[in-house]
């Protein structure tokens, strides 16, 4: 074992354009543990958040498996509680808060109040408008962060309420900024990745 060795610091590779620092004391609250909630749970410990809060009602089924970072062996556990596991294992400085229920304003008014960050990594618009109304008109500055992701497509919306609501408001009425899992329009032979590559040219 070398006599000097470097103090831990896993930051190091995007030190220069992350400021860790800062995201250390950033307190992120994120609803929704699957296809988008899951990977960013993963990343925002990575990059140097250390308060996360999880929400979600939602066990494990097999449907999961193949779209979102579960496992077999996971199936029938809450995903919440999954999630926390993989964060712990490969970031433990971050402090993870793992809520399996569903999320509801009226029933949590007080789920936001400590957020700096709040994520609505959910399927629906109806959820996300939701999240909107229960965020705390106290003052107090928040970011909304706001992905929806179809098949091929994802948009993200970062919103500061107060400053922005209007035109966030509007994307609640649906097409285009409507969130589902499955392609706009259904792949057909003529529409298929094989057509999209030239054809291979003769030898000889």
């Amino acid at each position: 074992m070398p006599e000097h060795q470097e103090p831990f610091n896993p930051f190091t590779r995007f030190a220069d354009i992350v400021p860790t620092d800062a995201l250390g004391s950033i307190r992120v609250v994120m609803i929704g543990a699957g296809g988008i909630g899951a990977p960013a749970a993963i990343c925002l410990a990575k990059c140097g958040i250390s308060q996360l809060e999880i929400w979600d009602f939602d066990r494990v089924g097999q449907e999961n498996i193949g779209p979102q970072m579960y496992g077999p062996r996971q199936i029938g556990q809450p995903k919440v509680n999954v999630i926390k596991r993989m964060v712990g294992q490969q970031s433990d400085w971050c402090e993870i808060k793992a809520v399996n229920s569903r999320y509801d304003s009226s029933a949590h008014p007080e789920a936001f109040d400590n957020a700096d960050v709040v994520i609505a990594a959910v399927d629906s618009l109806n959820v996300r408008k939701d999240i909107w109304a229960g965020l705390p008109q106290d003052g107090r500055r928040r970011l909304l962060i706001d992905p929806r992701m179809g098949a091929e497509v994802l948009t993200v919306f970062s919103v500061l309420p107060g400053l922005s609501n209007e035109w966030y408001e509007k994307t609640f009425e649906g097409e285009p900024y409507s969130c589902h899992a499955r392609p706009r329009q259904p792949f057909t032979p003529a529409s298929s990745p094989a057509q999209w590559w030239p054809k291979p040219s003769k030898l000889g």
